[in-house]
This record gives C-alpha cells, sequence and structure tokens, in this order.
C-alpha cells in the first residue's frame, strides 16, 4: 500500500518526489530522529543545512527572489515525505509561514531575511493563537499601537512552534477592531531577541519545540509591518494548513503500511493476526481513510495550483477529512500492535503524537466544517 506521489507529475517534480524520498531513507533514521527530540532543547537541527544545500528550503520562494518558484505540487511531495520519515526540521515554521510572509514584504524586509532563510542561516516562527483560544482563527488580541517611529507591540502569543530556536518572528496583532473580527489584523516581522520579548520554551508532545512568547512595549520600525488584509492572513494559514495535511498523509501511509506489515508477522493460535477476518476488515477501514484524504489532497492540490474558486471549500474539506482520518488510523495502528506500540523505541507512537497535533492545527475539524458551509453559500450567492 504506497502512496501515489506520482499522479499527473512533470519530470521535474518527479526527480524531487524521487530525490527527497531517497535522501530521507538514506539519512533520516528513526533513531536518531529520537535523539534530536530527546536531546538539548537548543540543539540544532542535525539536517537543516543539509536540506539548505539540496535546496528544499528555496523551494516554494520566487525565482526573482533567489528560489525555485515552486508550487502545491512541491510543497505537496515534499510535506509526504516529510510525514512519512516524521521529520522535525522546522520547515513549516521557517519556510512556509514566516518566510511566506516576509516574501509579501517590503524589499527591505526580504533583502534582510529571504537569503538567509534559503541559505539556512536564519530559521524562523509565526506567532499567531493565543491561549484559550487555538481553534479560532481570527482572534487576536495582541495590539499594535501606531508610534511616530513605526509600531509597538503588546500581547502574548502561545504554542510558538520553533520558538526557542528562531532568528525571526512573524507575528499577527490587532490594530483595530474587535478581538474576534477578521479585520485590522496586522502582519509583523520581528527580530526574536528585540527588547521587550520574553520566551517561556519547551519541548512539545511529538518533539518538537515551543515557546509561549510576551511582547511587553515591542518597539518596531514602520516597515517591520507586511500587510493588514485578512486575505493575506487566509492565505499564510491556509499555506501551512495546506503543508500539515500533505504530511498527516505522508505519516497515515507510513503507519498503515507498519500496521499491515506487523499483522502479517505477528503470529497467534498458529497463523498471521492479519489472517483473522476482524483484522483484516480493521486494516480495509484504515486504508479506505487514507484514500479519501489522498483524493481529496490531489484535488486541492489542482484547485490551488490553478487558482480555482472553489480552493478554500476543498481545503477545509481536506483538512476535515485529514482530521477524521487521522483519528481512525492512528488509533487503528495502536490498537493492531497493542501495548508496544506506545513505547518509546518503536515510532508507531510518535507517529500517533504527531497526527495528534496535527488535529489541533490551522483549525479543527469542527472549524473547518463550519467553514465549509460557509464558504459554500458564499458560492452560491455568487
Amino acid at each position: 500500500m504506497q502512496a501515489d506521489t506520482t499522479r499527473n507529475l512533470n519530470d521535474e517534480q518527479q526527480m524531487l518526489a524521487d530525490s527527497v524520498s531517497k535522501y530521507l531513507t538514506d539519512t533520516y533514521s528513526f533513531d536518531a530522529r529520537r535523539s534530536t527530540a530527546n536531546g538539548d532543547l537548543l540543539a540544532p537541527h542535525p539536517q537543516w543545512q543539509q536540506f539548505a544545500n539540496m535546496g528544499w528550503l528555496g523551494l516554494p520562494f520566487d525565482d526573482c527572489d533567489g528560489g525555485f518558484s515552486g508550487g502545491p505540487t512541491e510543497i505537496s511531495l515534499l510535506f509526504q515525505a516529510f510525514g512519512k520519515h516524521l521529520v522535525l526540521e522546522p520547515y513549516l515554521e521557517t519556510v512556509v509561514l514566516a518566510g511566506g510572509v516576509i516574501a509579501r514584504g517590503q524589499a527591505v524586509l526580504k533583502q534582510r531575511y529571504l537569503d538567509g532563510i534559503m541559505s539556512g542561516d536564519i530559521q524562523g516562527a509565526f506567532g499567531h493563537g493565543e491561549a484559550g483560544h487555538s481553534a479560532e482563527r481570527y482572534y487576536v488580541s495582541t495590539s499594535a499601537l501606531k508610534t511616530d517611529h513605526g509600531w509597538q507591540l503588546n500581547g502574548t502569543k502561545a504554542v510558538v512552534a520553533n520558538g526557542p530556536l528562531a532568528d525571526v518572528l512573524v507575528i499577527s496583532a490587532r490594530i483595530e477592531g474587535d478581538v474576534r473580527s477578521s479585520q485590522g489584523i496586522g502582519l509583523f516581522v520581528i527580530d526574536r531577541h528585540a527588547a521587550g520579548i520574553a520566551a517561556t520554551d519547551y519541548v512539545t508532545v511529538d518533539g518538537r519545540r515551543a515557546s509561549e512568547i510576551s511582547l511587553n512595549h515591542v518597539e518596531i520600525a514602520a516597515d517591520a509591518l507586511v500587510s493588514t488584509a485578512t486575505d493575506e492572513l487566509n492565505r499564510v494559514l491556509d499555506r501551512g494548513c495546506f503543508a500539515v495535511c500533505a504530511e498527516a498523509i505522508g505519516a497515515m501511509q507510513a503507519l498503515l503500511s507498519a500496521t499491515v506489515e506487523y499483522c502479517q508477522q505477528r503470529r497467534q493460535f498458529g497463523q498471521p493476526i492479519g489472517s483473522f477476518q476482524a483484522l483484516q476488515h480493521r486494516m480495509v477501514d484504515m486504508y479506505i481513510a487514507l484514500e479519501l484524504a489522498r483524493s481529496l489532497l490531489g484535488a486541492t492540490t489542482d484547485a490551488l495550483t490553478n487558482n480555482d474558486e472553489n480552493s478554500g471549500l476543498l481545503l477545509s474539506a481536506l483538512k476535515y477529512r485529514v482530521d477524521k482520518s487521522a483519528r481512525l488510523i492512528s488509533y487503528g495502528a495502536l490498537q493492531l500492535h497493542g501495548g508496544i506500540a506506545m513505547t518509546d523505541e518503536l515510532n508507531i507512537g510518535h507517529y500517533f503524537k504527531r497526527l495528534t497535533l496535527v488535529e489541533k492545527q490551522f483549525g479543527t475539524a469542527q472549524y473547518h466544517l463550519q467553514r465549509f458551509k460557509e464558504l459554500q453559500l458564499q458560492l452560491q450567492k455568487n
């Protein structure tokens, strides 16, 4: 049961898929990954520089900025491989989120940060969620006050992934409006070590690093503001959502393959447990759940590539389906493996933890179900 990552790929995309798969298979061992996850909180990621050397960090940026103008298909291929191998490196946080915002900023910001991001010398983080309101896309109480020389930021951001290792932060802050309004939210680029920034760093349940970041009278220049448009905030959040959906599908594929293999090898009553009809039905259900998510990933990738008006609708359908499939597959893998699945030495529990966190990122299944309904009504009116 292997993922169909070759659907309608051109030669360059196929080369990318093959090279990423080969590199991670050859060099990204589970034991090395465990060592990094369980290592020092501020230890650098050992593979990050090699990701830069292979050109992956420049993949989604425009060629005029020194990148390779990769699109949704390339991101999907990359993140499916990341999910399969449980990659810890902060590609999502640095390249897709922080880098994606900076690339839309003024030339001075791009000159200051983009080359460093693509070369692996600068890492980033994206601070948007706030404590107690992670399921609300537009809840922003962090404030941005206009000053004579720029802006002053005050507030707190919760679970800022890669916060401990970031050199640059992209922070959402409210310029005007109610804390739940979709209007009046600015995206600001800030030096991680600027005066007034305090952080509490920690390891997340899936072995990544995150911070609770407080901003107390943080003074920044006027050109640190990238955008106040709701569409721009939606764009970066949707890019992140798409990436973690692709990652989750790669992880689900790996979980399903590992479970089928285990059931073929594990013997009980003198025969492989995979020959038991009840377990066969369970694995078929897992396979169907994976295929439903994978088909929606393909449709969403095509829509995003073609700037289809249905892309937002499909993305919410994809996230809803991924969350439901991830739960069915991850719980199924745990139950079919038994107690051994939750030992730190076996990768099954690590996939489970990562998929559990993906369910909470960029909106829950319930949020995207509601968003799907709202977008559907808008399209019908138009």
